[in-house]
């Protein structure tokens, strides 16, 4: 029976779609996979012709004339999914072949659980200094309870939210979401009005609200980091605002249902091991100031100092190898 559709929303970029495509083609779980949506935006019929590359997929091309705004794109495209699930893809991404299994077996065996997602590997040019690197926190193992790093993991709605409030734990082209949860969030954040750049962060907080995540620390989603990125074409400043602005709407979110991420992120803090210390301080400081977590009371957690972000990231890439073969 199929019970997936797969979102891609597009604007132009008929290369990047065509790797999508392969990458939805390529599904071992295809037979689950009732429609593709591929929505351009950008008035080019380029990606139409990338289209008819892959009838075998069942594909419904939708051209949108006007052009939308960029939020009213992606959430007008997945509100037509008539299947169980959604699973989102962007243009410039695209998944390993097991993607759409692996979550819909997880989803299925958690009844509780709303939505799924896994871990990233970010993929840039090979001039880059560090072409590749795996979105694979540390914050996010510590809020799981420290579970094994080759198996799926529960994050509870409190801890969710904790982790949301913090960053934005998974990138949106991973996202298996069950349909019925997903468009009442789409509903709600449209109404609010919130800035497209944190977008995804916020309807991961909104999902969590409704259930539990089960989430995948074995990277299967291949995230492009070019610089048609939004975030490369912003001041640092404006980027900052923006994310603190939902950091307070989380936290909102959170005081709302009764949760304090502080309090959460204090109980899994107190039983953080010193080796994943710098990784998951360097975390922190992204967000927060050392005056914020000495406001929050959580300076106490963090003796050491963190190392430059270079180094942070190679750390972090040797640690994620590490750990997935020994299993740790």
């Amino acid at each position: 029976m199929s019970t997936v559709t797969v979102a891609i929303t597009t604007t132009g970029r008929p290369d990047f779609l065509r790797t999508a495509l392969q990458s939805v083609q390529n599904q071992v779980g295809s037979p689950e996979i009732a429609e593709v949506l591929v929505s351009e935006n950008k008035d080019d019929r380029r990606t139409e012709d990338v289209v008819r590359e892959f009838p075998d997929l069942p594909i419904r091309y939708l051209f949108r004339q006007p052009t939308l705004p960029m939020l009213a794109h992606l959430f007008s495209t997945y509100r037509q999914a008539r299947t169980p699930y959604v699973a989102i893809l962007n243009d410039d991404d695209w998944w390993s072949a097991g993607h759409v299994a692996d979550g819909l077996r997880a989803l299925q065996a958690d009844p509780g659980a709303v939505a799924y997602a896994t871990a990233s590997l970010f993929v840039v040019s090979e001039s880059h200094n560090n072409p590749r690197w795996i979105d694979r926190s540390a914050a996010a193992w510590l809020l799981a309870g420290r579970p094994a790093w080759l198996t799926p993991w529960t994050l509870a709605p409190a801890r969710m939210l904790a982790l949301c409030w913090l960053y934005t734990p998974f990138h949106f082209s991973s996202l298996i979401a069950r349909t019925e949860h997903l468009v009442p969030v789409l509903d709600e954040l449209e109404r609010e009005n919130h800035h497209f750049h944190t977008i995804d962060r916020l309807v991961f907080a909104r999902l969590a609200l409704r259930g539990a995540f089960r989430y995948n620390p074995v990277a299967n989603t291949f995230v492009r980091w070019h610089t048609g990125n939004w975030i490369k074409t912003q001041e640092a400043r404006h980027v900052q605002e923006i994310v603190r602005s939902t950091v307070d709407a989380v936290h909102r979110m959170a005081r709302e249902r009764g949760w304090d991420p502080v309090e959460v992120w204090k109980e899994s803090l107190s039983s953080m091991p010193a080796e994943v210390e710098v990784e998951v301080t360097a975390r922190f400081l992204e967000t927060f100031t050392t005056k914020d977590l000495a406001r929050l009371g959580l300076s106490e957690f963090f003796r050491r100092r963190p190392p430059s972000t270079r180094r942070v990231a190679l750390r972090s890439l040797a640690g994620s190898a590490k750990r997935l073969v020994l299993g740790a």
